[in-house]
């Protein structure tokens, strides 16, 4: 049971310029460093790198990397100072609704200490490794979901909440949190967009028609994933869920049911 006042969930934000200039440094070149892969995934459309970087030379150095930044770091300066302070104003209205939603929707207390990085670079969002920051692609840079700009209320409940909390559960799985790694990356953000929704429909932060689809996943008809997520999926209920507080036997339910449809899961 969460407990009102105790801390077992903390997000900051990165603001400093230098470190800012360093984080996107790194990005970028863990890019670079999986960019065949990325690019048999089909992700490589998606993927924007600061100009002048070629992600088919394989001489690109890291100073290249922090010049080509550089110079396009100034136009972007108020970018990103301002989504920082935005990504903190946003998680300091919504953590005390949204913290025991989770508590109960997963069945555990939310843990961990998660540093966001405001982007220019990379995919949408999402960590590059364990531990690392959490990137939040600029606003002007970011891929639209269903027509309009993901809110930054919906990006943080999607990256950090689901991605990032319920990684640990889903690691070495066909939901990995790595598209790399996971066999299943359309279920794997299906399921990511259907706890979002329920946080925040549970927490009282929005209601749940206006909740996009942010990771814009899906699931073969076969394993029927309503039926799995909802109690009474002919009619969907945030309230309603068959594994109520009960994540980890969700998540190993799915993982069983694509192997009746994908025996190499």
């Amino acid at each position: 049971m969460y407990k009102r006042g105790h801390i077992g969930l903390t997000i900051e934000t990165i603001s400093d310029l230098d470190d800012t200039l360093e984080q996107e440094v790194k990005r970028v070149r863990w890019y670079l460093n999986e960019w065949k892969r990325y690019k048999e995934l089909g992700y490589d459309s998606v993927i924007r790198l600061p100009a002048g970087i070629d992600p088919e030379d394989p001489d690109v150095t890291d100073d290249d990397i922090r010049f080509a930044i550089q110079k396009e770091l100034s136009s972007n300066q108020i970018d990103y100072e301002t989504y920082a302070r935005t990504f903190k104003e946003t998680w300091g209205a919504m953590r005390e609704n949204i913290l025991p939603a989770m508590a109960h929707v997963y069945g555990f207390e939310p843990v961990g200490h998660f540093t966001i990085a405001p982007t220019a670079y990379g995919t949408g969002g999402g960590s590059l490794e364990k531990g690392g920051p959490v990137f939040f692609r600029l606003p002007k840079f970011r891929p639209h979901a269903n027509g309009a700009p993901i809110t930054e209320i919906e990006a943080i409940t999607h990256e950090i909440l689901c991605h990032e909390c319920t990684a640990s559960l889903r690691e070495g799985t066909a939901l990995d949190d790595s598209p790399i790694f996971a066999t299943h990356q359309d279920v794997k953000e299906l399921l990511m967009d259907y706890l979002g929704r329920t946080l925040l429909v549970r927490s009282g932060s929005m209601k749940r028609e206006d909740v996009r689809m942010v990771g814009g996943g899906s699931a073969p008809e076969e394993i029927h994933f309503d039926s799995l997520y909802y109690t009474d999926p002919s009619a969907p209920d945030e309230n309603g869920l068959r594994f109520e507080g009960r994540l980890p036997e969700l998540v190993q339910t799915i993982v069983e049911k694509l192997k009746t449809v994908s025996p190499h899961v």
